[in-house]
């Protein structure tokens, strides 16, 4: 069983940091960048994403989701590189780049010690 997080990039850097808290902790759990999930987020008309009312639906896409590596902020040299977005590094080799209007999506297990 699981519960999903939706995480602004700062929250995401926050919680990607080795002195995060356990329960904030994201770095070893699975993610994705929310867009990736059909029809979860809706935009305000000036483009920020809005939580979704149903965030219990990102468990139908778990396929979608890769092991969080490590978060950093964009450098220049990142292609659409902007002040507050960040790239999320998967285990499997992939990143993602997240706008400061858009959300990380973290599945968080429960239940399990």
């Amino acid at each position: 069983m699981s519960t999903f997080s939706f995480l602004r990039p700062a929250e995401a850097m926050a919680n990607a940091q080795d002195d995060a808290p356990d329960y904030k902790q994201i770095t070893g759990l699975k993610g994705v960048d929310a867009d990736r999930i059909p029809y979860m987020i809706t935009r305000t008309k000036s483009g920020n994403a809005r939580p979704p009312e149903q965030p219990w639906n990102a468990h139908g896409h778990l396929d979608k989701f890769k092991i969080i590596e490590r978060v950093e902020w964009a450098r220049g040299t990142d292609t659409d590189a902007a002040y507050g977005l960040i790239r999320v590094f998967y285990t499997a080799g992939s990143t993602d780049l997240i706008g400061q209007q858009d959300f990380l999506c973290v599945e968080r297990p429960i239940g399990q010690h």
